[in-house]
């Protein structure tokens, strides 16, 4: 049986690594992306089980590029981050399909439970 792959979609490096060596701690597969765009022509679209993704990125923000991964039929679980959290910003996150919404700096023991929790880990 293949490890699980989370997607990490960030335009900060240093919460792409942070993140990627959290995930890969737990036995899981981590691949980094510093834009949606990069994502979109990458081969993990559709291999992805779970995406982390940022909201506030320059080009495309992370709810338009759910979006976008939405119309191609494909919508692994998605935990949205930022660090500006607004009522209405966090409404539309949940409305366009976010399974969680963590304001930054978010702490590991968050992201792991959830990952847990996601993926069906132990």
């Amino acid at each position: 049986m293949s490890r699980a792959l989370v997607s990490i979609i960030d335009d900060d490096d240093s919460v792409r690594k942070s993140l990627a060596s959290l995930v890969r701690s737990l036995g899981i597969d981590a691949r980094t992306f510093a834009s949606g765009a990069l994502f979109l022509s990458s081969d993990c679209v559709h291999l992805t089980q779970c995406m982390i993704c940022d909201v506030a990125m320059p080009h495309m923000d992370g709810i338009e590029l759910y979006g976008l991964i939405r119309q191609i039929g494909y919508a692994p679980p998605i935990i949205f981050m930022t660090a500006f959290w607004s009522d209405s910003l966090k409404n539309k996150a949940l409305a366009n399909g976010a399974v969680m919404c963590l304001e930054k700096p978010v702490h590991p023991q968050v992201i792991e439970n959830a990952l847990k929790e996601l993926l069906n880990l132990p």
